[in-house]
């Protein structure tokens, strides 16, 4: 893991969908259309980075389609 990451905050799933006023399952589908950048802890678990968020904020808003 390079320092860049070892220092970002990342987010759950619960805490994304509560900043985007989504439901858990809409971040789930996000990242599984790799729509959302995640990492994947353990079997269940992922963590969203901050900037990942916000780059795919930053898509949404410039009225494009995230990919």
């Amino acid at each position: 893991m390079d320092e860049a990451t070892q220092t970002n905050s990342f987010l759950t799933a619960d805490q994304v969908a509560s900043k985007l006023q989504v439901c858990r399952l809409t971040v789930y589908r996000l990242i599984s259309a790799g729509k959302l950048a995640a990492y994947r802890i353990g079997k269940g678990a992922w963590r969203i980075e901050e900037a990942d968020l916000a780059a795919f904020l930053t898509e949404c808003r410039s009225g494009t389609e995230p990919t």
